[in-house]
């Protein structure tokens, strides 16, 4: 009689491990039953865990993915099919360069996504090089010098050279590289160039701010403000 209440006891116990193991490993594998995995997240984020130092259990780096299978910004439409122009996008980076100083985060997305979509739309080598050697790696930083920000402007005003304005900008740009260059020569020729440009092109005011320019022969302390200007008056002149 005893060993049978024994037995009895025995049984109960291995009972009770087979149901408690069987619990556990539903609540393992089905996030909906534990309530501690980040809804929507996709395959490999992080659990809802406070101490592991993370906020809210979201994996870092990676986009949250909704029940379709599309991050925030796919959901929400920010990737408009527009397609954005030449003209915008020197526009984007002469903007780009005073947000960046001035560490308006927000901004400083907004314009990066303008930039990578004509690239994108453009798909020209020449320019994507340009854009991640000078600008990408900075532009948060804060860092990036005003050198960088030509070299892009460039690489998009030489992408179409079939506009006018983008070769008068072209020239202007790497005239304004050259200045003080030691090889006299070459940079001569450039500024001899550019400034045949700015006459055939026919217009006063960049014809003025143009003279400007040459006249501070790279010495101002503001000479890269007067390089961006002049920039920015060709690239919104119609001609």
């Amino acid at each position: 009689m005893e060993n049978n209440n024994i037995i009895k006891v025995l049984v109960a116990i291995i009972v009770i491990f087979i149901i408690t193991t069987v619990v556990l490993s539903v609540k393992m594998f089905n996030p909906s039953i534990t309530g501690n995995v980040v809804k929507g997240a996709t395959e490999g984020t992080a659990t809802d865990d406070k101490s592991s130092g993370s906020s809210g259990g979201i994996l870092k780096n990676f986009p949250l993915k909704d029940k379709n299978g599309k991050s925030i910004t796919e959901t929400l439409g920010v990737k408009s099919t527009a397609t954005v122009s030449n003209k915008d996008t020197i526009n984007n980076l002469i903007e780009l360069k005073s947000v960046s100083k001035n560490k308006d985060t927000v901004r400083i997305a907004e314009l990066v996504t303008l930039v990578n979509r004509y690239i994108d739309e453009n798909n020209d080598n020449n320019l994507l090089e340009s854009w991640q050697r000078n600008v990408v790696g900075c532009v948060y930083k804060s860092s990036c010098s005003d050198t960088a920000y030509l070299q892009v402007i460039d690489a998009v005003a030489s992408s179409n050279l079939d506009e006018k304005n983008n070769i008068l900008m072209h020239g202007v740009v790497e005239t304004a590289n050259l200045w003080n260059n030691p090889n006299l020569v070459i940079f001569s020729d450039s500024l001899a160039s550019t400034n045949r440009l700015v006459k055939e092109y026919g217009n006063a005011n960049i014809k003025d701010q143009w003279n400007t320019l040459v006249a501070c022969n790279g010495q101002c302390t503001d000479y890269m403000d007067k390089v961006f200007g002049l920039v920015k008056t060709i690239n919104s002149n119609s001609n």
